[in-house]
């Protein structure tokens, strides 16, 4: 969209680009202690793209693990074509330490990189390492996501070992459902991360995450949460400490499972067996699991008797003048029976049926027919549709 505002001639063009926040989130910077006595830090750089403009932005510090909603941010201007250079951004930016993230926000365009390391232990080798921490854009966050390049070796003087976290950039918590998987394919865990609370972080090694700290060599996980998050890893090689910072990229949501109706509730269906010579009612249709009783009705004796003598429902309720007799069947199909006093199997005098049926099979059918059906057939023609027919229609 563009807006155009004249006045005294001057025409003045704003694109909805220009007056809408810019969000970038670092998703994990810090002051804190690592192995062997070190100690890790972020450097932070700001730019501001403009030539004749000076930028002005909003910083927050968001620690890990912690409701962040009430925290106060800091105004930084940069000046035009102009690039701030903040070393220890957690200590010197916001006097703070530990892990957590930092959120950046202005209404004008500006670019932000990052980078976490520590000195060198080993004083033969002296310098830095450590790893590039990219800004993430607030609305590239996903609610599912993959995270590759991950290793995890618990035999810590070989192979490499991975660190995994989420920012949770909402107002809300957010708990991650994550699977781990070999390059093959095949799962190696599942857990979960979280919850993590409102606009804050939380890292934990890929081992906690699925509970089971096993090694594995070339894996990657999916997540899934029901708000966007920032997936990031941090994959350390166990003899060097080399490192790398793996972002997640996009991925399909695993397919929700699909909730079983509950079986219908079982019910009793009463069949009078006389006072005459029949049953009434003679047939009847029931559910698989509910129950026929038969109340028998004087002056005159009656049996219920199954034709079928073998197999799965089969009954005989013996002579009976009063009282009652029941069944619970089990299996689909027609069931024939008989008064062995008064008729015999496949008889048409004293007979009767009992259908069973599997309502809630049944159901699931009609619907996977109607899916199919839909598939086929496609969906109906749009005003488009028709208008090209039409033209096709009327050419000569």
């Amino acid at each position: 969209m563009i807006l155009r505002i004249a006045s005294a001639g001057l025409v003045l063009c704003l694109t909805a680009a220009s007056l809408q926040a810019e969000v970038l989130i670092v998703p994990i910077s810090a002051v804190a202690q690592g192995a062997n006595n070190t100690l890790f830090r972020t450097d932070a750089r700001i730019l501001n793209p403009s030539e004749d403009t000076t930028l002005t932005l909003t910083a927050e510090f968001l620690p890990a693990n912690r409701d962040n909603t009430a925290v106060n941010a800091m105004t930084i201007t940069v000046p035009p074509g102009e690039m701030l250079v903040v070393n220890n951004v957690v200590a010197d930016l916001f006097a703070a330490s530990g892990l957590g993230a930092i959120r950046f926000e202005s209404d004008q365009e500006f670019r932000v990189t990052s980078r976490t390391y520590t000195d060198s232990p080993n004083a033969a080798a002296p310098g830095t390492f450590g790893q590039f921490i990219p800004a993430v854009d607030e609305a590239a966050a996903l609610e599912s996501g993959v995270l590759l390049h991950l290793s995890n070796d618990t035999n810590l003087s070989q192979g490499f070992r991975a660190n995994t976290g989420f920012m949770n950039p909402g107002a809300a918590p957010v708990t991650v459902a994550v699977v781990v998987r070999s390059a093959n394919g095949i799962e190696i865990g599942t857990g979960s991360v979280g919850p993590i609370p409102p606009r804050s972080v939380t890292q934990v090694s890929v081992g906690a995450s699925i509970g089971n700290n096993v090694s594995f060599a070339n894996g990657y996980m999916t997540f899934s949460a029901p708000a966007p998050v920032i997936g990031f890893a941090s994959v350390v090689d166990n003899r060097s400490s080399d490192q790398i910072f793996v972002i997640a990229q996009d991925h399909p949501a695993p397919p929700e499972e699909e909730e079983e109706d509950p079986p219908p509730a079982a019910k009793e269906v009463v069949v009078n067996a006389g006072p005459n010579l029949s049953f009434v009612p003679a047939n009847v249709t029931i559910n698989k699991g509910d129950t026929v009783t038969w109340n028998f009705l004087a002056p005159l004796p009656h049996t219920s008797r199954s034709d079928r003598r073998t197999g799965s429902d089969v009954w005989d309720s013996g002579s009976k003048v009063s009282g009652t007799f029941s069944h619970t069947f089990q299996t689909e199909g027609d069931h024939p029976y008989h008064c062995q006093i008064h008729s015999f199997a496949g008889g048409n005098f004293m007979n009767g049926v009992v259908t069973v049926t599997n309502i809630q099979a049944a159901g699931k059918a009609k619907l996977a027919a109607a899916g199919e059906h839909a598939s086929s057939t496609g969906p109906p023609p749009t005003e488009a549709d028709r208008h090209a027919h039409h033209a096709r229609a009327s050419r000569p």
